[in-house]
């Protein structure tokens, strides 16, 4: 079995590979303190 050639949004695609850690800040209401997340993810 054959694979097709990667298309122009798979090479686009390609830049996310990699290790990566994220900082999230939101507001949960007008009278509400903000609700703080952080994370890593992990590409292949």
């Amino acid at each position: 079995m054959q694979f097709p050639e990667p298309r122009q949004e798979h090479h686009w695609l390609h830049r996310l590979i990699g290790d990566w850690t994220y900082e999230h800040e939101c507001q949960m209401g007008p009278d509400q303190p903000p609700m703080k997340s952080s994370g890593s993810q992990s590409v292949r």
